[in-house]
């Protein structure tokens, strides 16, 4: 227990106040020996720093060409304290603003990064695919050709009796593809050598090589020589396959939806769309922000973006697929050449690549499904036990060729066309 001194003054507070008096004797102790022994040191590390400084403020002002003159032609010890607090006082007058600007920086970085300002948005379903967009590209072609609002659009359409496309429609039931090919809806009315034909039509075009094949295709065969590969990505999440894939989707729903794929994939990426340039806008200002809030690293990722695509995609498909040198292009046109057909090469390249690089799924380039739905509905439909009634002929054809290990030009879809009667019969 601590007894009042005389006066009433508590013991304690005396203590106290003794005890700051002091730290303030020490610390100015300190401080005196520190610039009565080493003030020349001191001198010449601030006389660097200010040189710097007046350096840099050259291009903007002269105030500080007479100082600068004084501190190169002064010794450091001739320096006595009073001399130098004006200078100091001199330069903190002009460095004091990009000094408060770069605490504000500081401010906003720690305001905007915080753990607590994030998880507070609400999102609708529509705006949280826009933002996932930024991690998944390859959900890119749903923000505008919406498959919801496709649907609902399609049952009002029916209601009021009016034809409608339905773009992102699932793939028929044999007793629907039946129908719409006119070929009977059941096994005592189905026409056999119509039905034969119709498998037999799925094959349209015979291979002559990648250089004959559209664009759309083009794409997706030099993304299966990048997924044999097995390389990674520029960012290093995904692998180069997969990063590409990605900015043909965003291609897609920036450019392709509207001109064609061929379009936009031979489009300079700054003469794409509005939404191409909004999009870049948004990079600039982004990486702006950034850079100002002091995440330099995140600057730069962003800023880099913008040159991710600096010539059109096409050049780039060209390029990998005219690089004959290129061993895996070269196993590439060898699975193709056993394939009489570019449907059933496609399948072949296709499984190839999933076979040397892995995973790659059909998700990954949905916009194929809008540009060409058939082709998609083929290589979809690689790895399932039974195709759908809509590429049954072509799969039917390819196990043809691939038992035979050789190009078959007469289509073979005798096993599609039993099938199909074992479904209807079962």
């Amino acid at each position: 227990m601590a007894y009042p001194a005389p006066g009433g003054v508590p013991a304690s507070s005396n203590d106290s106040g003794m005890g700051m008096l002091l730290a303030f004797l020490v610390i100015g102790g300190l401080a005196w020996a520190v610039w009565h022994f080493g003030h020349g040191l001191i001198v010449r590390a601030a006389f660097a720093v200010w040189n710097a400084e007046a350096w840099a403020w050259s291009p903007f002002t002269q105030r500080f060409g007479d100082l600068e003159i004084w501190m190169n032609q002064i010794s450091p010890d001739d320096v006595d304290f009073q001399a130098f607090g004006e200078v100091a006082a001199d330069f903190g007058r002009m460095t004091r603003w990009p000094a408060a600007a770069l605490l504000i920086a500081m401010a906003l970085r720690v305001y905007i990064m915080s753990p607590e300002k994030k998880f507070h948005g609400q999102l609708s379903l529509e705006s949280l695919i826009r933002w996932q967009v930024k991690v998944w590209p390859a959900i890119a072609p749903i923000i505008d050709d919406n498959p919801i609002k496709e649907d609902e659009d399609w049952k009002r359409a029916v209601k009021a009796g009016k034809p409608f496309l339905r773009r992102w429609a699932p793939p028929l039931r044999p007793e629907e593809w039946l129908v719409e090919n006119k070929l009977g809806a059941t096994l005592a009315t189905l026409d056999a050598r119509a039905l034969d034909a119709a498998f037999a039509a799925q094959l349209k075009v015979l291979w002559e090589g990648p250089d004959h094949l559209p664009d759309h295709l083009k794409a997706i065969y030099a993304a299966c020589i990048l997924k044999a590969r097995g390389k990674k990505g520029r960012n290093g999440r995904v692998d180069e396959a997969s990063e590409f894939l990605g900015e043909l989707s965003v291609l897609w729903a920036e450019a392709g939806r509207k001109r064609g794929m061929a379009g936009a994939l031979r489009a300079h990426p700054w003469h794409r769309s509005s939404l191409a340039f909004k999009t870049m806008a948004h990079k600039v200002l982004l990486g702006s922000a950034l850079l100002l809030a002091l995440d330099l690293k995140a600057a730069i990722r962003t800023w880099r973006g913008l040159a991710s695509r600096p010539r059109p995609l096409m050049r780039r498909i060209e390029a990998i697929i005219a690089d004959h040198k290129d061993p895996f292009h070269q196993q590439a046109m060898g699975v193709a050449a056993k394939h009489a057909y570019v449907e059933t090469a496609m399948i072949a390249v296709y499984r190839w690549a999933k076979d040397r690089g892995g995973v790659m799924p059909s998700s990954e380039f949905l916009w194929l499904r809008l540009a060409d739905k058939p082709m998609f509905w083929i290589l979809n439909c690689d790895g399932r036990n039974t195709p759908f009634a809509e590429c049954a002929g072509v799969y039917a054809h390819f196990l043809g060729e691939a038992a035979l290990g050789r190009p078959i030009l007469t289509p073979m879809v005798e096993e599609a066309s039993i099938g199909l009667r074992n479904y209807l019969n079962p």
